[in-house]
């Protein structure tokens, strides 16, 4: 146990230090964040006032959040919570942890649904922690959703999440798989399905394949078998006139088309993240 230092300054020092040498980037910068989420204080107040009192049972929480970030357990675990659209997300081990590069759909989704008054029934498949849903129902002020998810407790993170953003009364959350049992059809169905191939989960970033949920990342053999499923389901689902929009892992496109045409699906656009990567297949139901 390494003992109180006694002020912020020196805390942050030796938090920093603990993971720099555990290969962490912007040690320094993480280090402000955990003082900041255990103390309250802001950035001001850690620069500021180095020399402020640190009390022994803030700096025993602080330095077990830093243990567990030197082991390369994700920021967003810590301190439970990511940024996804401008809004806050509780996230927990249960969830994936929302990604910039998922903006690209509802990016896509904007372009192509220029009426923010739309009165829109939007369906999103695995939806985690409800990310996709909150963006949209940000919004499309008039829209209802419904987010389905296999996991339980995943399901209850997200229904928190609808809470807590005040869309309770517009979403409905699921506890399921994929599209089973539901009947009703959708103007906007979104999904981020898992489409890591199985055997390239090793290779991930450390942070991402011992932390992660595995169920949210593995896409069986090929990373496509998420795809196939849900092909179907959209088919099913989706109205005549409705979008759907996917999001795709690295080389992709080429099969998720196929797939997706091969179930009725009329390929719209295929829109790219910041980085130029292709990351969201938008389509409509073939008439």
């Amino acid at each position: 146990m390494i003992s109180n230092p006694g002020t912020l300054g020196e805390s942050i020092e030796i938090v920093s230090t603990i993971l720099s040498e555990a290969g962490i980037e912007n040690s320094r910068r993480e280090a402000h964040l955990l003082l900041q989420y255990v103390t309250g204080k802001s950035v001001t107040d850690l620069r500021g006032f180095p020399k402020a009192r640190l009390y022994a049972d803030v700096w025993n929480k602080v330095l077990l959040l830093t243990k567990r970030r030197a082991q390369h357990e994700p920021m967003a675990y810590l301190m439970k919570n990511k940024e996804f659209w401008s809004l806050p997300f509780e996230v927990t081990e249960d969830t994936l942890i929302p990604r910039p590069d998922s903006e690209t759909l509802i990016e896509t989704i904007l372009d192509f649904t220029p009426n923010a008054n739309a009165r829109l029934n939007i369906l999103d498949l695995g939806t985690g922690c409800g990310c996709l849903l909150g963006a949209l129902l940000t919004e499309f002020k008039y829209a209802v959703g419904v987010g389905v998810d296999a996991s339980k407790s995943t399901s209850s993170t997200a229904r928190r999440n609808m809470q807590r953003l005040g869309f309770i009364d517009r979403a409905e959350i699921r506890t399921g798989n994929w599209g089973d049992g539901i009947k009703t059809s959708f103007d906007i169905i979104v999904c981020n399905p898992p489409y890591i191939p199985s055997g390239e989960i090793e290779m991930l970033d450390i942070g991402v394949r011992k932390f992660e949920p595995h169920m949210a990342l593995d896409g069986g053999r090929d990373g496509l078998e998420s795809y196939r499923i849900i092909a179907r389901e959209i088919h099913r689902l989706l109205t005549k006139s409705g979008l759907a929009a996917v999001e795709l892992g690295l080389g992709q496109a080429p099969e998720v088309t196929h797939i997706f045409e091969k179930n009725g699906l009329k390929i719209k656009k295929i829109t790219q993240d910041l980085a130029f990567q292709n990351r969201c297949l938008l389509a409509t139901v073939r008439n």
